[in-house]
């Protein structure tokens, strides 16, 4: 691993956990999944989407973006324990 790399990782721990969960977790993965998937069916599918389909996969996929957030900052963290 290069110096940059572990310059990267440790402002990325410095961040903080919840930080890190809810914004590349939630916020990035999960909302913008969720605004491709709205698109998706609505544009290419040509599904009618009503408020309740568009709260249901807003819900689904921000809670996928909680897990994937936090398992993803349970790997760094062992990745920056191992350096130490």
């Amino acid at each position: 691993m290069t110096k940059q790399e572990k310059e990267k990782l440790k402002g990325v721990i410095a961040q903080g956990k919840w930080n890190f969960i809810l914004v590349r977790g939630m916020l990035l993965w999960g909302g913008l999944t969720a605004f491709l998937i709205i698109l998706f069916d609505k544009f290419i599918l040509g599904e009618p989407l009503d408020m309740v389909d568009i709260n249901v996969i807003i819900i689904i996929f921000l809670i996928g973006g909680l897990v994937l957030g936090y398992w993803t900052w349970s790997k760094i963290n062992k990745k920056y324990q191992g350096l130490k």
